[in-house]
């Protein structure tokens, strides 16, 4: 008797332990905490190194040449005269300049001096002088003249005889900023190797040579020798005789 009695109360007991460790309802949620406290911005980085430049692009294709202005064609036509000239400027400094020479007068009065074939026996002269640019009375006066003598023109005895060179008013620019002007005139008796190249076309009247020459200080405004070479291709004219 004693014994169920113990036992009845060890079963009440162990009940009771199982009912206390059964889970509970779950608590209310607690209230959120503060948001903290935004941290200080970093150091900004220093600047990488500029890159290095690339290659320039190749250039473009020219444009198209303009027009021709009014009144060129008319006096260019008749040909031009190219020519190289070399020597020492009046300080003694050396200089190297070329020019190409376009126009002439189409003045009837000047043709005879600028652009003419006349012949007297077995002499016939070629006169030829071109303007820088377009002629003009008062500004526009710079040119370049030959006159050329040959003997028996055309035949197999053909001789060249003197050659006159004259120019006026060609403006010599150095790269220092440096300027002088170049006038100059010389008879020359021409030698071997002075005329080279020479063609006359008896039907169009086309003349062409190559010329050298050297004119001496006293015969230029340099005062120094300057040598001139070039090449003439012009058209001349011949006057006609009036009775």
């Amino acid at each position: 008797m004693g014994l169920n009695k113990y036992l009845g109360l060890a079963m009440v007991i162990m009940s009771l332990i199982v009912i206390s460790c059964a889970d509970g309802e779950d608590g209310t949620d607690g209230t959120n905490g503060v948001n903290g406290v935004n941290g200080i911005n970093g150091t900004d980085g220093t600047n990488g190194e500029d890159g290095t430049n690339g290659e320039n692009g190749q250039n473009g294709e020219d444009g198209q040449n303009g027009a021709n202005g009014v009144g060129y064609e008319e006096l260019a036509k008749y040909g031009h005269i190219n020519v190289k000239m070399e020597g020492n400027r009046p300080d003694g400094v050396a200089f190297q300049d070329s020019v190409i020479y376009r126009y002439t007068s189409v003045e009837g009065s000047y043709i005879s001096q600028f652009n003419s074939i006349s012949v007297s026996d077995n002499i016939t002269t070629f006169k030829t002088m071109r303007f820088l640019s377009t002629p003009d009375n008062a500004f526009q006066t710079s040119y370049f003249g030959l006159e050329l003598e040959v003997l028996d023109l055309g035949a197999a005895s053909q001789q060249f005889g003197f050659l006159h060179i004259y120019f006026l008013g060609y403006t010599v620019v150095g790269q220092d900023h440096k300027f002088f002007y170049l006038d100059g005139s010389d008879f020359i008796l021409i030698e071997d190797g002075m005329i080279q190249n020479f063609a006359f076309d008896d039907a169009t009247n086309h003349l062409t040579y190559d010329f050298s020459a050297t004119l001496p200080a006293e015969q230029n405004t340099s005062n120094n020798m300057v040598t001139f070479t070039g090449t003439v291709d012009v058209t001349v004219l011949e006057e006609l005789n009036t009775p």
